[in-house]
């Protein structure tokens, strides 16, 4: 007994140690990235330092799944049982289901740009930079300006680990969510699983599949599916350390937080319910576990506040010019953003990418998983870890979604706004598969009558040739929907037999359709765009040429050499001097053409102006919808003497 006392001692003053560690790390990250730099060295800290911080976080994150994945399932007959083979049947028919109809290309042009230059930079110079400005006249390509964005680090990180070890390619950032499209889904199942078992995670897959949103984000090149295959991750995560609270489990919850909260701009919220797990599970461990990566590991976030802080400094990171708005948040965009909220999530057309199916069944499934969590909260924590975890991390989600109301730029019938409800969405789908199992009547008896009352205010809105046209289909509809729900009510047919049938039915006359008709693709023209300039680009492979367009980070990111339309407007002699030189095989222009469709009058669209001392020649044109053309052009001759002297 003697001789076990100063081993004890030892252990306690370790933690005592750790725990100071832990606190001051905590301290130094804040005061770091808050106080210690200024606006200067903070732009200059996040440049330099994101990247080996976001590459220290995701090797240790990886490091230690990797030895979890080994120790749990490392006997390859465990994955052979018939409902792991029905789960990974579903899940790759969902994911091919995805790509199939949708097609694949850049679906939010600024946003995908800058992810994909941010990624180039980070392959070639291991900095957090978007290059705004290239040339290639003295014999190799250059990025010559570049800028540190709004956006978070780590969707550009992993697109350029894609490139390190496959080439470098703009695509790596489709390939990126290709790969992370059954990754979510298979986390989705998982979560549903441990909610309601193997009904649940069927049906919680089939009602993503169901989303035409999730469809138009899987084939794009932007970070809201990453967003959600972390925010799955960090859940299950919660789970497996609230029931074995040891070293490994507290560093990949932990690990797996500071990776969400480097995904999406308001994800850093849930560091919050993440920090409410950790202390919980110390409290069922009956002290505190401090392993020396969770110890270390808010230092690996002391570039959040200084990035933070650089954003906030630069007004034009929040478009507010586009909107004529005073500020970018602000309670006075809440009554309508929530108006517009509730005409996305409702909609009953095909120009949405909403699911209704999903907006109803969760929407009331939320009430009732809120409602039984006040009464439950404490018997969860013991008994339930699943529904508890959901509870927790369900309220972060509401903030978060809260947050996009009182944003300027919230309203999410928008075509790219709607992106802004995806977590609000995996949620809704969380709550059904818990409350289906839990209050399957009463639950069914409410959705039937939200359905309805939505149905009945939608008729009410048509003419009488558009009631002849929907009317009659949705009634049908919703007769067959509340006829079938009867046998549900009297039990003879199970509520989740009933649900998935319901959500199969909805994906083949609903979603099908949507996905098939690409509605997102015919209705978002900077896409169209998009793909003008990179048809141009495939079609001229030597890229030996200049290239001049309004926002030219994906050009860059082809490695061609371009510029705005600011840079040669300011500077025209520059131009002049490398055409007498012969530095580029020629220069080309990108502007679109708008035209009033009563006087055939074109007008060059604002922020695509060429100063009037280029002369243009005309290349190539496409209509891309009625009134509005995409001209690509070569500069032939600049004039500046004949412009000064017609003046």
């Amino acid at each position: 007994m003697l001789a076990e006392f100063p081993a004890d001692e030892m252990m306690k003053s370790d933690k005592r140690m750790r725990f100071g560690v832990l606190v001051f790390t905590a301290a130094a990250s804040l005061f770091t990235g808050i106080v210690l730099l200024d606006l200067y060295w903070a732009e200059r800290y996040v440049t330099y330092g994101g990247y080996p911080l976001i590459l220290a976080a995701f090797l240790v994150f990886a490091w230690y799944l990797g030895r979890e994945v080994a120790d749990r399932w490392i006997g390859i007959g465990a994955w052979f049982s018939r409902e792991r083979c029905i789960a990974a049947a579903i899940i790759c028919s969902s994911s091919a289901f995805f790509f199939l109809h949708e097609p694949i290309g850049f679906k939010v042009l600024l946003d995908e740009a800058v992810l994909v230059g941010t990624s180039m930079m980070m392959h070639f110079e291991k900095v957090v930079l978007v290059p705004s400005a290239a040339n290639s006249y003295e014999g190799s390509f250059r990025v010559v300006e570049a800028y540190l964005d709004k956006r978070t680090l780590f969707h550009p990180f992993l697109v350029s680990l894609l490139h390190d070890f496959s080439g470098y390619r703009p695509a790596n950032v489709f390939i990126l969510n290709i790969i992370l499209t059954p990754v979510f889904l298979t986390l989705a199942w998982l979560f549903g699983h441990r909610l309601s078992g193997f009904r649940g995670g069927l049906l919680t897959v089939l009602l993503l599949t169901s989303v035409p949103l999730i469809a138009q984000n899987v084939t794009g090149g932007h970070f809201e599916i990453l967003n959600l295959v972390m925010l799955s991750a960090v859940v299950l995560l919660a789970c497996r350390y609230l029931e074995r609270p040891d070293d490994r489990s507290l560093i990949l919850l932990c690990y797996a937080g500071i990776l969400l909260a480097q995904t999406r701009y308001e994800s850093v919220l849930f560091v919050l319910p993440v920090g409410i797990v950790v202390l919980l599970g110390w409290h069922r461990n009956g002290e505190p576990i401090l392993p020396w990566p969770v110890v270390l590991a808010p230092f690996l976030l002391s570039a959040f506040p200084a990035h933070f802080r650089v954003v906030l400094s630069k007004t034009r990171f929040w478009q507010l010019s586009e909107f004529d708005h005073g500020s970018a948040f602000s309670f006075g965009y809440l009554e309508e953003n929530y108006g517009h909220a509730l005409s996305y999530l409702f909609y009953l057309g095909q120009n949405l990418s909403n699911s209704f199916l999903v907006s109803v069944t969760g929407s009331v499934a939320l009430v009732f998983f809120l409602g039984a969590a006040a009464v439950r909260f404490g018997n969860w924590y013991r008994e339930d870890v699943p529904h508890f975890v959901l509870t927790l991390f369900l309220g972060t989600v509401l903030a978060s979604f809260g947050l996009v109301l009182c944003y300027h730029w919230g309203q999410l019938d928008d075509l790219v706004a709607s992106r802004f409800c995806l977590p609000l969405l995996l949620v809704f789908i969380f709550s059904t598969v818990a409350v289906v199992r839990a209050d399957p009547k009463p639950y069914l008896v409410v959705c039937l009558v939200v359905a309805t009352t939505a149905v009945a205010y939608y008729l009410s809105s048509l003419d009488s040739e558009g009631f002849l046209r929907s009317g009659f289909t949705l009634l049908g509809f919703m007769s067959i929907i509340i006829g079938a729900s009867v046998p549900v009510l009297r039990g003879g047919i199970a509520p989740f037999r009933f649900f998935t049938v319901l959500t199969m039915a909805f994906i083949f006359f609903v979603t099908l359709p949507w996905n098939a008709n690409h509605r997102f693709s015919q209705r978002y023209t900077p896409a169209r765009e998009m793909e003008i300039m990179l048809r141009f680009i495939e079609e001229h492979p030597r890229k030996d040429y200049f290239f001049i367009t309004n926002n030219p980070q994906i050009i860059i990111a082809h490695l061609v050499a371009g510029v705005a339309f600011r840079r040669v407007n300011e500077k025209p002699e520059t131009v002049e001097r490398h055409i007498a030189h012969k530095s580029y095989s020629d220069f080309f222009v990108y502007q679109k053409i708008e035209i009033d469709l009563e006087t055939d009058r074109e007008t060059v669209a604002d922020g695509y102006q060429l100063d009037p001392v280029f002369r243009l020649e005309t290349i190539e044109e496409q209509r891309i919808i009625p009134g509005l053309l995409g001209r690509i052009s070569r500069i032939v001759k600049v004039d500046q003497a004949g412009v000064s002297g017609s003046d």
